[in-house]
């Protein structure tokens, strides 16, 4: 399917603008789902546990609930791994099994209507991916770029092309 017709299909569809992902880091989403992993959590329990400021909690929570991972209690918002979080959590970063979880994630979740073109081959173009982005959610021009960048940016680590460039950071130091 070419740029142009996916884009006009995505055009069809409307997305609530929640579920357009303004997280762009699939390691923080991955941070927010590993601390989701040890309970329920509330959203000030998460920024405290994460380190993220409010905002960033908010946008790594979303992402994460529109993957699939975790799910959103509302009054007072809870936020609670499901089973496909848990098996994200057996996986090791970077692997052919997260990148599985994450792409099933993606295509099965709210952001199904974009990912026969995210995750085409040859990648789409950001302008037309970001007009697909904003047509679907009803967004504005600059604010469809933005998400469109942030959703193209997890493309390899879906596909399992992605190179762990903190493994090193992660390792345990014995001496």
């Amino acid at each position: 399917m070419s740029d142009s017709s996916a884009a006009l299909s995505i055009e069809r569809v409307r997305v609530n603008s929640l579920d357009i992902p303004q997280a762009r880091d699939l390691d923080t989403i991955r941070r927010v789902i590993e601390v989701a992993g040890q309970g329920p959590m509330t959203l000030p329990n998460l920024m405290e546990l994460t380190s993220f400021s409010k905002r960033h909690v908010h946008y790594r929570t979303h992402a994460a609930r529109a993957l699939g991972m975790v799910t959103m209690s509302r009054e007072p918002v809870l936020v609670t791994l499901t089973s496909t979080g848990s098996e994200l959590l057996a996986t090791t970063p970077y692997s052919k099994g997260e990148a599985e979880l994450l792409r099933q994630g993606f295509e099965s979740g709210p952001l199904r209507p974009f990912a026969s073109m995210m995750l085409a081959t040859p990648a789409p173009t950001l302008d037309v991916f970001a007009a697909a982005v904003g047509a679907a959610g009803l967004l504005s021009p600059a604010t469809a770029r933005h998400r469109a960048q942030g959703l193209l940016a997890w493309r390899t680590r879906l596909l399992g092309e992605a190179k762990d460039t903190h493994a090193e950071d992660r390792q345990l130091i014995l001496f």
